[in-house]
């Protein structure tokens, strides 16, 4: 026993100087090689710590078998024990609460079958504010999730209440391996310094709001090519397939797809929905994706965009916030899709800036500006603005259409 809490005190002192020492990587703006191989080096150091960590852990942890095909509420009506993995058979019944002093809890499938078992939300619909998620780690736990489905599909929120399908709360960090994400109002859940490592083979799909949310100084880390996509025909007025608001920050390196949901009153068109959305002082990275909607980045937020390819949406900054790009393609939309406003900036860098119907442009207001370099090509858009001072072209950009500033 002394063992275990030694090793689970240990796995804690080491994670937290980690995500110290890693959270200045995280929101680096700088496109700076060294500063960028120095990110890139502390993420690979952060996820072989992981790893070695939950491995140790696993070595000291006790296994419990839960058969959810007997009784799908085995696991919702059983009390959880310290450090210990579950292995489910079947589909057991949420919502899972795994909170304080409970050290490392690991939930996992059989093995017997491909992604057979899981959690899953029944159908239905609360206002008591008493469920938040199919699952959840709070309190400080460590909650590693693997080889599972977790479906919230089936259950309908009430209007003032959003469902994670799995959530990290309260210095919780939630680890998932092979793990398909699928339904509620949103998909991944971080809030108040809760924390997200996603790895190999996890998908997010089907959510209504939004995919990864990280709120309040929470963190989400995507280590591994990860579909996040909505779902289609949903009756909400918003969403976002990546949100980072209120001090969040979520970074992507390791590619894949990002799509918000879609309905009626949900496009962006209308300017309702976005694939990566950054809001009072959020922080996102994303590199190598595709991203298919608009980008968003305001009141003090950065957006960082590495060798992606967007298309289908606007790129718009907007009071004090940042979008930087490099490499990679941007599309926007064809008509006024990029722009930057009230002291926002836009810089881009070795970038190919689509322009389908010939008719784009970027467009400045309100001591907006923009940044262009590294050869890259505007393709003819045209760029308008309020002051012409904020406007930076250096020689290399190709195929930049007319300039055309009020203020000279």
């Amino acid at each position: 026993m002394k063992e275990s809490h030694l090793l689970t005190r240990l796995s804690a002192i080491i994670l937290a100087s980690l995500l110290s020492g890693t959270l200045a990587a995280d929101v680096d703006d700088d496109f700076d090689d060294d500063k960028r191989f120095r990110a890139i080096e502390k993420n690979r150091i952060f996820r072989n710590f992981d790893r070695r960590i939950t491995r140790l852990e696993n070595a000291a942890m006790k296994t419990r078998a839960v058969d959810c095909v007997a009784d799908p509420k085995a696991l919702k009506n059983m009390e959880l024990s310290v450090n210990t993995t579950y292995v489910l058979t079947g589909m057991c019944e949420g919502q899972i609460v795994v909170g304080a002093g409970l050290g490392t809890i690991g939930i996992e499938g059989d093995g017997r079958g491909y992604k057979d078992d899981g959690i899953f939300l029944p159908a239905g619909e609360t206002d008591s504010d008493r469920v938040f998620a199919a699952i959840y780690g709070t309190n400080g736990v460590r909650l590693n999730l693997s080889s599972l489905v977790i479906n919230a599909d089936a259950y309908n929120s009430s209007g003032d209440l959003y469902i994670s399908t799995v959530g990290a709360y309260r210095g919780a960090h939630v680890v998932l391996t092979d793990v398909d994400v699928i339904g509620g109002d949103e998909g991944l859940g971080a809030y108040n310094t809760g924390t997200f490592s996603v790895d190999a083979g996890v998908s997010v799909t089907g959510f209504r709001a939004a995919g990864l949310v990280a709120n309040s100084a929470s963190v989400v880390r995507v280590l591994a090519p990860t579909t996040v996509t909505g779902g289609d025909d949903q009756e909400g007025f918003n969403s976002e397939a990546v949100s980072a608001i209120n001090g969040g920050v979520i970074r992507i390196s390791g590619g894949g797809t990002l799509a918000p949901a879609s309905g009626p009153g949900i496009s962006s068109a209308q300017d309702t929905a976005a694939a990566v959305s950054a809001f009072r002082n959020g922080t996102i990275q994303v590199a190598g994706s595709i991203i298919n909607g608009s980008v968003w980045s305001g009141e003090s937020s950065a957006v960082n965009l590495r060798n992606v390819d967007q298309s289908g949406g606007n790129i718009d900054a907007f009071r004090n916030a940042v979008i930087r790009v490099r490499g990679g393609r941007v599309t926007g939309s064809d008509d006024d899709g990029i722009s930057a406003g009230v002291f926002s900036v836009i810089r881009m860098d070795s970038t190919f800036v689509g322009n389908t119907g010939g008719f784009g442009s970027i467009d400045l207001y309100r001591y907006g500006g923009i940044d262009l370099r590294g050869a890259t090509n505007l393709n003819g858009r045209d760029v308008n603005c309020d002051d012409l001072r904020e406007t930076r072209i250096d020689n290399s950009v190709q195929g930049v259409g007319d300039i055309t500033c009020s203020m000279p």
